[in-house]
């Protein structure tokens, strides 16, 4: 970061000041605001900065609104969003300038890419960050993060501090929530990786083709010499060639400069055919031969040679929480974040087509969140399992016998309720037999749930291992 007064500062957005106290730091959050620090007060969905104003002024710090007020501590700007980005960009001197930036954005699949990129990267020697839905990651450190993009205070602090270590590329997981909330600032990005786009935050974008727009406008963050990499499969992404002005590389099963041929999958692993070479990968499904097919379109385009990337990808590991795999003698255990219809669907399907025995799942809904889509995951759920046993996902602060209402208005037979995830899991577990796959789909590598306001913590995993622990049981995993 650059050592400046608040006077240069405010000077970069058009804003008079005559303080000349040298900044310490600029933050939206209040428990973070200090002596000599720049609070901007944003106003989010749910809360406004202007609350705090007392509060980062008894501190000590220097307050940036979009409301005019009497105090010379506090000055005023219309446009907080655009403020902030040009004043970070400032204070950190455009650190993503120096650094080589990969976004990954899509409905599926963004942390499962971003994650191979970094072991990609790492592979080649290369010291990486990896920003996403499971933390920023980097040095053998994990820092949890609330969003799948964090705050863009957060993450310009992110890149300087790459900077600072000698890390030289950032793979960064970005929403549509971000993008649409100004999340990304200024940032801009050598490389965007799209991954399938479907059907998800209508709560929020209101209709498909909203959500895909946003999407869509990430383009606009592209460096002048960037590359787009998209998935070519889904005609609806085809629209974005005539959007495109930035070199363009496709990726998929159908015809594309980088397609997956000849795709095999079992139970244990998958493989596939590209530009004659073959692949083998320990990655489950033909989702993450998709995923793997979409990383080495980014191998390529940064000059990895094919033998390399063959090596690379027969030697990934595997993504928490991303068809994770814990297996018994007896039956399988998979833990996905599939919380959306396409994604339950893929999963199930590929449950379909490696199945010995039945197929046992378990699914709930999120609250406060898009509710079509939850008739459609019961029915899914219900159509290609044995059994589907509908639970708690993170109701937040919704009823959840609403939510599971709305997923199940009318008893199905092979369907039951059961509220508390933890007995759900317990219950699948009971009743597995051999050769039975078991998927407890929504959730991932979630390690809390908000169930009437009250934040509680509850892992999947840790659920799945305590049970077979008591039932002694035991197991292995490909985590």
């Amino acid at each position: 970061m650059v050592k400046i007064t608040l006077n240069k500062l405010l000077k970069c957005i058009g804003v008079a000041c005559q303080t000349t106290i040298e900044v310490q730091g600029i933050t939206d959050r209040s428990d973070e605001a200090k002596q000599d620090w720049l609070f901007i007060s944003l106003h989010g969905t749910r809360d406004s900065g202007e609350k705090y104003l007392d509060e980062v002024l008894a501190k000590g710090a220097y307050v940036l609104s979009s409301e005019p007020h009497d105090d010379e501590r506090i000055f005023f700007h219309e446009h907080l969003h655009k403020a902030a980005a040009e004043l970070l960009d400032v204070y950190y001197a455009r650190p993503y300038e120096k650094l080589h930036v990969c976004g990954v954005t899509g409905t599926s699949g963004k942390t499962s890419v971003s994650s191979l990129c970094v072991q990609l990267l790492n592979a080649q020697g290369l010291k990486t960050m990896l920003i996403g839905t499971n933390g920023i990651q980097y040095e053998q450190q994990m820092i949890p993060t609330g969003n799948t993009t964090p705050s863009l205070f957060i993450l310009m602090r992110c890149l300087h501090e790459a900077l600072e270590r000698g890390i030289t590329h950032v793979v960064m997981e970005v929403s549509s929530h971000a993008v649409a909330t100004h999340r990304i600032g200024n940032i801009r990005y050598d490389v965007i990786i799209f991954t399938r786009i479907t059907s998800d935050h209508l709560d929020f974008h209101f209709t498909q083709s909203q959500y895909r727009y946003t999407k869509f406008k990430l383009r606009f963050s592209l460096k002048p010499q960037g590359t787009v990499i998209l998935h070519n499969d889904d005609q609806k992404m085809r629209e974005f060639y005539q959007l495109n002005h930035h070199k363009l590389i496709t990726y998929g099963f159908q015809a594309a400069h980088f397609t997956a041929e000849s795709p095999v999958v079992t139970d244990r692993d998958s493989s596939f055919v590209m530009h004659d070479y073959t692949f083998h990968s320990p990655l489950l499904s033909d989702v993450n031969i998709l995923n793997t097919a979409a990383v080495i379109a980014y191998g390529r385009l940064i000059q990895v040679s094919y033998a390399k990337l063959q090596e690379t990808v027969s030697r990934f590991q595997g993504i928490p929480g991303r068809l994770e795999c814990i297996r018994t003698q007896a039956y399988t255990i998979w833990i996905d974040y599939a919380h959306t219809s396409d994604a339950l669907k893929n999963v199930l399907l590929f449950a379909e087509k490696v199945k010995t025995n039945r197929i046992i799942t378990v699914i709930g809904c999120g609250g406060e969140r898009d509710r079509i889509k939850r008739p459609l995951m019961a029915e899914l759920s219900a159509h290609y399992s044995d059994l589907t046993i509908l639970t708690a996902d993170n109701p937040r602060s919704e009823w959840l016998p609403q939510i599971l209402f709305d997923m199940c208005p009318e008893p199905k037979p092979n369907t039951v309720i059961i509220e508390d995830r933890r007995c759900a899991i317990k219950h699948a577990v009971k009743n597995a037999g051999n050769g039975d796959i078991i998927i407890i789909a929504g959730r991932g590598n979630e390690a809390y749930q908000t169930i009437y306001g009250q934040r509680i913590r509850f892992l999947d995993q840790d659920a799945v291992k305590e049970i077979l622990l008591r039932e002694e049981v035991p197991w292995i995993s490909n985590i």
